[in-house]
């Protein structure tokens, strides 16, 4: 359990810090981890079903609910929701410090393949490049009261 801990704590610092990391498990963020495990003796890891390459090439078209998110210091960030959290991260992303704007959508872009579908709070630098790319075929998503729906329903 603490080392899962410790794991969602780097990713709180690199966001937090306003870092910027080539993933969400990339470079910088592997590069802490490891810190951390020689220096305290911690078994910290990142479990991935596939490799980055696998990760970039993959093309399969799969639903995914997004937030686009504008923050602090001109930059951006990514949430893409499990369906159960869904509502939660809908109110609870809003409520982080550096949250400027949050925007969601659906859309089946396999750009977004490549992030985890999140469960708790997590954000992930985005270039404002691949936001725009990536979100102008994206549909908006609404909420109203108890449901959340695309704008066009």
């Amino acid at each position: 359990m603490k080392n899962f801990l410790i794991h969602e704590m780097i990713h709180y610092y690199i966001f937090s810090n306003q870092l910027q990391d080539n993933g969400p498990h990339g470079d910088l963020f592997k590069k802490m981890m490891r810190n951390i495990n020689v220096k305290f003796n911690r078994n910290i890891s990142v479990f991935h079903k596939k490799t980055e390459i696998d990760e970039k090439n993959d093309t399969e078209k799969r639903q995914h609910l997004i937030c686009i998110i504008r923050l602090r210091g001109n930059s951006w960030g990514v949430t893409v929701a499990s369906k159960a959290k869904l509502f939660y991260l809908w109110d609870e992303l809003p409520k982080c410090p550096k949250v400027l704007e949050c925007k969601w959508y659906v859309s089946n872009d396999p750009f977004f393949n490549r992030f985890p579908r999140a469960k708790s709070v997590n954000i992930y630098a985005i270039s404002r490049q691949d936001m725009e790319e990536h979100t102008k075929n994206a549909k908006p998503l609404v909420k109203e009261e108890n449901d959340i729906r695309t704008t066009n329903d």
